[in-house]
């Protein structure tokens, strides 16, 4: 369907409101278009790529609304990165005829990075420690993630029990200050702080989840939901212990995560990109956890 926007809509709530009726109107149409390729194909099993796939809202509404009898899987890379990962396996399927099926188990897909940098040798423990006292800490793993989300390699790192926590970060990174904030939690945590009755896991940050808890105000958007991602060992080991370790001293199992990175400025890539906004901003630290460094 088609929208013409010919009047500017001047006030704030008005944009809030065409915003609202193109989200329910388009997660509808998908609705739409799923159920009629089903009737179509006889096939159950729909795979979802492309830019509007990250709409969290939108997912949630697909994967609370739909039958139990359909499968989505919404490709975590929407972008020309992940087309070109599945054209690759549709490749050598087609050339191999092999049945072996490769899940995808990571996107940490970038460019390993050489960390060499100064700085104070440190545990996990004792970085947990800073961020349960108001520390804002960027973290910097080799491998950058594929895709937009932040998810344990390039991330800013907070106390999601910060009341003030949403306004605090935002402003660092000179967001607007409506802005949702992501959360990290531990997989076998997740269920008690977010409502995933309909949901397995959220490995890529890509549903927006209704907050169980009244403890993490940092991370709960104004309609009480929270882009999540859910976080197992095997995934990220250094991510893991560190948020392992916050939850030993807070009884909290999850951080604030949000990308690394200012406003209008790329995710950091290299570790002067880190360095740089370490600099430029005031965020307290960056941690390099493989080299158990922190740098201030």
């Amino acid at each position: 369907w088609d929208i013409k926007l010919t009047k500017k809509l001047e006030s704030f709530q008005k944009q809030c409101n065409f915003a609202k009726s193109l989200q329910v109107k388009s997660q509808k149409r998908i609705e739409e278009l799923i159920h009629n390729s089903v009737k179509k194909t006889g096939c159950k099993n729909i795979c979802m790529s492309g830019g509007y796939f990250l709409n969290c809202v939108s997912n949630t509404y697909l994967q609370k609304n739909l039958p139990k009898r359909i499968n989505i899987f919404i490709e975590p890379i929407c972008g020309d990165d992940g087309v070109s990962i599945g054209l690759a396996k549709l490749n050598w399927y087609e050339k191999t005829k092999s049945k072996r099926k490769f899940p995808l188990d990571t996107i940490y897909f970038g460019k390993e990075q050489n960390i060499e940098v100064g700085g104070k040798q440190v545990t996990p423990k004792e970085v947990a420690k800073l961020l349960s006292g108001g520390k804002v800490i960027g973290i910097f793993q080799s491998r950058s993630e594929s895709g937009p989300r932040a998810l344990g390699n390039r991330s800013l790192l907070y106390d999601p029990r910060d009341p003030n926590g949403r306004d605090k970060i935002n402003k660092l990174k000179g967001r607007e200050e409506y802005r949702p904030l992501a959360a990290t939690v531990l997989y076998e945590h997740a269920k008690d702080w977010f409502d995933m009755s309909f949901l397995n896991e959220s490995p890529y940050m890509l549903y927006a989840l209704n907050v169980l808890s009244d403890k993490i105000p940092a991370v709960c958007h104004v309609d009480n939901t929270c882009r999540v991602q859910t976080l197992k060992k095997k995934f990220n080991l250094h991510y893991y212990e560190l948020i392992n370790q916050f939850h030993k001293i807070t009884g909290v199992p999850l951080l604030l995560n949000t990308s690394f990175n200012l406003a209008g400025d790329t995710i950091v890539e290299t570790v002067e990109d880190a360095i740089k906004t370490l600099n430029m901003s005031e965020i307290d630290y960056v941690y390099f956890p493989e080299k158990n460094i922190l740098v201030s």
